[in-house]
């Protein structure tokens, strides 16, 4: 058995400790928090962190039922997908 999505953008599961993945989104909200800034759309930011800390809150309560998967370059800063 195999999940559709994952089959279908050829993404790579990909292992990450808790310390690895609570990096990967303290540099991740940087360079989303920079590129609002950038696009002129600095009033997004509180709204995107709020809802991203909850996300975060959610993911580190129930970190071992998830599955992380990057694509198929395994370029990380293009963003993960999250299996629950």
């Amino acid at each position: 058995t195999i999940v559709d999505l994952v089959d279908a953008f050829k993404l790579n599961e990909i292992q990450l400790a808790k310390a690895d993945f609570m990096a990967y989104v303290k540099n991740f909200l940087k360079t989303v928090t920079e590129k609002l800034t950038a696009r002129g759309k600095a009033d997004r930011i509180d709204d995107f962190k709020k809802g991203c800390t909850e996300m975060i809150k959610f993911v580190i309560s129930k970190y071992a039922e998830f599955q992380f998967y990057t694509g198929p370059s395994y370029n990380m800063e293009a963003g993960l997908a999250l299996s629950y």
